[in-house]
């Protein structure tokens, strides 16, 4: 009878240890920029969070795997070469731990394809289009291995580019005497996170005979 429970609590303590994995979760801003270089710079903007279990083992140079689709069309924006040796890779401790990626640490230009039909835009705008769209995740180990990943419900996040400020007055037409210097209200300006103005606007005196 010992015999068959020992056997019990070994298939148990097995299987348990089988199906143990590296939780994953993702974080991202709402809204996200739409300028490439802001993904690749800015920490804060998304992170994933790896959470490896009581009793779970090492794994060295694992790597993460990603896919940004358009929400809805499934249409594939981005996704990163997991062949690729510049692919970022890094060490995830044995036993219950918690392990933070950023940006710069999952995503790599050299190691990233990008949509063929958006190539010309990001190229020329280093702006991907504004939509809503979904970043998903897989974890591997260096023997490709699946440890973790973010499954069928992926993170999701909307890209939003501001409207420009637009001028409220003087009105549209308007004169202005020529002895008053004329006060300009606009509407209000995007700023980025370090307090740098989105778009810089530039004002220049026009006069009656132009």
């Amino acid at each position: 009878m010992n015999r068959i429970i020992y056997l019990f609590l070994s298939f148990l303590l097995t299987a348990s240890a089988l199906s143990a994995q590296v939780g994953i979760t993702v974080q991202t801003r709402t809204p996200m920029p739409s300028k490439i270089s802001d993904w690749q710079r800015d920490r804060s903007l998304f992170q994933v969070i790896l959470s490896n279990p009581a009793g779970g083992a090492e794994y060295r140079n694992a790597r993460i795997s990603f896919a940004i689709r358009e929400f809805g069309s499934e249409r594939l924006i981005a996704k990163s070469q997991d062949d690729s040796p510049f692919i970022p890779r890094f060490n995830i401790p044995a036993g219950a731990s918690t392990t933070l990626r950023f940006g710069p640490d999952i995503i790599n230009e050299r190691a990233t394809t990008i949509d063929r039909n958006l190539q010309n835009t990001i190229s020329t705008t280093n702006s991907i289009p504004e939509g809503s769209y979904e970043f998903c995740v897989r974890l591997f180990d260096e023997t490709g291995k699946e440890l973790g990943a973010t499954g069928e419900i992926c993170r999701l996040f909307n890209v939003v580019i501001p409207d420009p400020p637009s001028l409220i007055l003087p009105e549209n037409a308007s004169l202005e005497q020529n002895n008053t210097l004329p006060n300009f209200v606009w509407t209000g300006c995007a700023v980025s996170r370090n307090g740098d103005p989105v778009q810089n606007p530039s004002r220049s005196r026009v006069f009656r005979s132009k």
